[in-house]
């Protein structure tokens, strides 16, 4: 079973009817959002009317936990508006599980991720879909403000540099030399997502997505996005305790090292044995100044390597230690890529065999 066959497979939203090819789903995570989010409802609910009048659409705000007022800020949209759908968590479960639920809730063709204060503007949801509709393969369409044509404004300077640093080592554990793989901003392809099964309920979800649908071979398309904070978000953000901010960085590299260990271990590997050889290559060159001339072989091999040891002690040792651990290193790799490609087989095939349990409850 391929990517196309889970497509056609799921050609049908959730309730059983049938995607129309003009139709949307937007959803957006909210927690204590009470001063932005209506702000945002309208913004988001005008931009689709005034650019896509023939869509059918819904917009899912899923109220992940909020102690403020956004609860009855998110019920009042609600009665005003049928097309606005909301779900509302007792406890704050987070953002991963925000965007599980609002998925599955979702019923169209096209689903958008969007964030509660559009730090991300509305246009992306027509640059989203621009794509989709001038590339019919396309999969999933990622907003990144890293990219050359992105754009970041009102960042502080740590946590962008961080974000970055983050993002780059991030994106060398996925195909396809992403810029960004932890924006909530995205598009998928509705059939697709809804039926991906997802385990993650913090932000590493952004990540699980991408590693599953990578492996089924899905399309994903990046596109050069807008973040900018406004001063009111600058403030907010100045509450959050820098080592949440920074435990959360920690858990994306680590879920990335899980995933993809043979990245750092195939540059250390390759680090190892190139400073190795290279230090193997100074003590020839210093045994060659050292031989001495008019001897005998053997006694001139050894009182050549007994004054290049005399001579470089510490380069004898961290050559032959370099070139210990970096040949263990490369052993230790290739065995670690067999057992990877071993897992990845595993998962496709969880996931390919989910969709048809799923399909035959159907």
């Amino acid at each position: 079973m391929t990517l196309k066959d889970l497509n056609n497979l799921h050609s049908k939203s959730h309730n059983g009817e049938p995607e129309t090819s003009e139709s949307l789903s937007i959803v957006i995570p909210c927690y204590n959002e009470e001063n932005t989010i209506t702000g945002t409802i309208n913004a988001v609910v005008k931009h689709v009317e005034e650019n896509f009048p023939s869509y059918k659409f819904e917009l899912v705000l899923v109220n992940d936990g909020s102690t403020d007022n956004t609860h009855q800020i998110l019920e009042n949209a609600k009665n005003n508006d049928g097309r606005i759908k909301v779900l509302h968590f007792p406890l704050n479960l987070g953002r991963g599980a925000a965007i599980k639920s609002g998925i599955k809730f979702s019923k169209n063709k096209w689903v958008i991720m969007l964030d509660a204060d559009l730090s991300y503007d509305v246009i992306h949801i027509s640059q989203i879909l621009d794509v989709f509709k001038r590339l019919p393969l396309t999969d999933v369409v990622v907003v990144s403000p890293y990219m050359k044509g992105g754009k970041v404004q009102g960042v502080p300077f740590g946590r962008l540099f961080v974000s970055k640093i983050a993002n780059w080592i991030l994106s060398g554990f996925f195909a396809g030399n992403l810029s960004t793989v932890t924006c909530v901003v995205r598009g998928y392809r509705g059939s697709l997502i809804r039926n991906l099964p997802l385990f993650e309920s913090g932000k590493e979800l952004h990540l699980e997505i991408l590693r599953k649908l990578s492996l089924l071979g899905a399309n994903i398309i990046e596109v050069p996005g807008r973040l900018i904070w406004k001063e009111k978000k600058i403030r907010s953000k100045r509450k959050v305790p820098k080592k949440t901010f920074f435990r959360a960085a920690a858990k994306h590299f680590n879920y990335g090292l899980l995933i993809r260990p043979t990245r750092l271990l195939s540059k250390l590997s390759i680090i190892l044995l190139a400073f190795g050889l290279y230090e193997a290559l100074m003590l020839l060159i210093n045994f060659i100044n050292f031989y001495p001339d008019n001897v005998g072989l053997k006694q001139g091999i050894w009182m050549g390597l007994s004054k290049t040891l005399n001579h470089s002690p510490h380069t004898v040792i961290l050559s032959s230690l370099s070139l210990i651990l970096g040949f263990q290193a490369f052993v230790f790799l290739s065995i670690l890529q067999v057992l990877k490609m071993q897992q990845e087989e595993s998962l496709r095939h969880i996931v390919l065999l989910y969709n048809k349990q799923l399909l035959n409850k159907e």
